[in-house]
């Protein structure tokens, strides 16, 4: 996947209310970035970019549920948690 300045920026725009606040995340590799926001209706959403040029595992885990996502290379995805 090539890297696109404006694709990254959608994840970011589209998903991330005005009034979002940043939540707390925490990663255990420096291979994969990730952030985290609550938007004003409650909706938890979370970025994860996949810095390398190969595919990563993620594991996105609010309270008790857990997402496993396998990141292809320099990829961005985005989760909505409602």
């Amino acid at each position: 996947m090539e890297r696109n300045t404006l694709s990254y920026i959608n994840h970011f725009s589209h998903y991330i209310k005005p009034g979002a606040k940043r939540v707390a995340f925490s990663r255990y590799s420096d291979d994969v970035d990730v952030t985290s926001f609550e938007n004003p209706n409650g909706d938890i959403v979370v970025v994860v970019l996949n810095k390398t040029n190969e595919s990563r595992p993620a594991g996105i885990r609010v309270n008790d549920t857990v997402a496993q996502l396998n990141m292809p290379p320099m990829s961005i995805m985005t989760g909505v948690i409602n």
